[in-house]
């Protein structure tokens, strides 16, 4: 009788499958080569490795046949199913006799074990192999309770069914000896910003062990508490600390998650519809500068930039006039601010960029309309590098990022029109994060529906995709803090967060539409102060929205 990966024959059933664990050495097949490829021939190596002997000395005789039991060899155990789907447990063997027969060593479980029964005729079963809480490995495979060939199941020199268990007594293996796989462990979230006294519950998911309790604890000494869930509490000192999820299994197996506490700023509102100081009438952009004072773009048909402290007070403005000479706008949009306080702000009605100090003096301005080097065609945002060294511009029309020097040289452009990695549907918003990578939100444009976020390097080389049509729809602003993506889901009525790790939304934590603290309503653009707040600009559009700008606070 013969099944798949199987071969039996008068002295048992012999596992011929590759890859599988070898419970005990012999019989060919040899030692797995070590990580880097190499040969290792000897058997002390696989035995240090595995952390116990594959073949004890056989000092006792039974039945003719040499053998001991031995208490260093692993735990097997049999489960319906597969490894990845496992049913009800079959057997488990604790006390496995090693046998000397015919050259080759074999696990014979003539030992009590435990169990269920399996069902007449083939079942599919998964053996997996223990020692201690490390799995060593495992073997998906068919069991036939029918023993065939009239052999009786009381005799243990045949396969068959013995004491109720539906395995077969006897199983050779002489496939390759596998490392065990390291025990690991994950913790989720991996950043959470939280307010002094605030709370997160941390989950931990420990791998390749059978004990998969974790203990909890803070690295550094003041940073806030955390109980055995996993629940952390946070300190009353803004600052950034480490909550780690240590294996009770394998101590130097461990994860960390990292928290900021932000200082107790008070969530609130500042703008409303209008022309007068503070007030907005078209789309918002946002930037946070020096001293955390915000820097708004009002669009049409304000055209100007106005700037309030991170309470909302409003302090100054600049613009107002329409036209084309210096200071003045046609329709201002995406705005950038450096470390230094010069404020570089793109006109899509100029097609061009202009850069201001802090104080809305005209320092300079570069750009032009048309689609050859150097020029704009409906330019929508701007970012600098954080060395203050490049600056970035969406060029809508074109489908492309175009890049320039502080002084506004042309240094390169990179995009074209499609679905593709590196092209475009709509480049709207532009980030910089602090590593200098360049983040594009990518919407939508004569038929081209790509709603997704880009990241690129300094260079404009393609790294990552985020979103896309079934997850967003016309994303705008976004920013970059820590491992999560915060992006302005402006036709869904939203702010979403993405890890950037893993690509999956972390949380939903503004949505609408709505006009109470806390509801969104055409969020238009996004930015960050230097203590963690996050600031969204909610549009006013056709006639409707709130025209306003919201002040988050912990926000994870």
């Amino acid at each position: 009788m013969r099944l798949p990966g199987w071969w039996i024959g008068r002295d048992g059933l012999r596992l011929a499958m590759a890859g599988l664990v070898l419970l005990v050495a012999g019989c060919g097949g040899g030692l797995a080569p070590v990580p880097d490829g190499s040969a290792q021939p000897t058997r002390a190596w696989a035995e240090q490795q595995a952390g116990f002997d594959f073949l004890p000395p056989l000092n006792a005789r039974r039945d003719g046949v040499g053998s001991n039991v031995s208490t260093a060899m692993p735990v097997v155990e049999v489960w319906t199913g597969t490894e990845a789907q496992k049913g009800a447990l079959v057997a488990s063997f604790e006390r496995p006799q090693v046998l000397l027969q015919e050259g080759c060593y074999s696990v014979d479980w003539d030992t009590a074990g435990s169990g269920t029964a399996l069902p007449p005729g083939t079942t599919t079963c998964v053996i997996e192999v223990w020692w201690g809480d490390r799995q060593l490995g495992f073997v998906d495979c068919q069991i036939d309770r029918n023993n065939g060939n009239g052999k009786k199941a009381a005799d243990p020199e045949f396969f068959g069914l013995k004491n109720g268990r539906t395995l077969p007594i006897k199983f050779v293996i002489d496939a390759t000896v596998p490392l065990p796989q390291p025990i690991s462990v994950a913790v989720t979230p991996l950043t959470a910003s939280l307010a002094p006294g605030g709370t997160q519950q941390f989950q931990a998911a420990v791998a390749h062990a059978r004990l998969t309790t974790v203990t909890w604890s803070v690295t550094e000494p003041g940073g806030g508490s955390v109980d055995s869930s996993g629940l952390y509490t946070a300190p009353s000192t803004p600052g950034v600390y480490h909550v780690v999820a240590t294996s009770v299994a394998d101590p130097s197996a461990m994860a960390a998650a990292e928290v900021t506490v932000v200082s107790p700023d008070v969530p609130l509102t500042f703008g409303g519809y209008g022309s007068g100081d503070g007030q907005f009438r078209g789309h918002i952009y946002l930037a946070a500068g020096p001293g955390d004072e915000i820097f708004a773009t009002d669009t049409y048909p304000n055209r100007r930039i106005q700037v309030f402290s991170s309470g909302g007070q409003f302090l100054r403005k600049w613009g107002g006039a329409v036209g084309s000479g210096p200071g003045q706008f046609i329709s201002p949009a995406g705005l950038a601010v450096t470390t230094d306080g010069l404020v570089y702000v793109v006109d899509n009605g100029r097609d061009d960029v202009q850069v201001f100090d802090s104080q809305g003096v005209y320092q300079r301005e570069f750009g032009e309309h048309g689609s050859g080097p150097g020029q704009l065609w409906v330019p929508y945002d701007v970012a600098v590098s954080p060395d203050g060294q490049n600056v970035y511009v969406t060029d809508t029309e074109n489908y492309q990022v175009d890049q320039f020097t502080a002084l506004g040289t042309f240094v390169r452009s990179w995009g074209g029109r499609g679905g593709g990695n590196g092209q475009f549907g709509r480049p709207e918003a532009i980030h910089c994060d602090t590593a200098g990578n360049v983040w594009v939100s990518d919407g939508q444009l004569h038929g081209q529906n790509n709603h997704r976020i880009q990241k690129f390097d300094a260079a404009g080389q393609w790294l990552a995709t985020y979103g896309g049509p079934s997850t967003l729809n016309e994303p705008m602003g976004l920013i970059v803090v820590g491992n999560l993506l915060h992006v302005a889901d402006f036709r869904n009525y939203q702010m979403e967060a993405i890890n950037v790790l893993t690509g999956a939304t972390s949380s939903i934590w503004a949505q609408g539409p709505g006009s109470a603290l806390g509801q969104v309503d055409k969020p238009f653009d996004v930015t960050v102060d230097s203590r963690g707040n996050l600031y969204v600009g909610e549009s006013y559009e056709f006639g409707s929205g709130n025209a306003r700008i919201q002040k988050f606070v912990g926000v994870n």
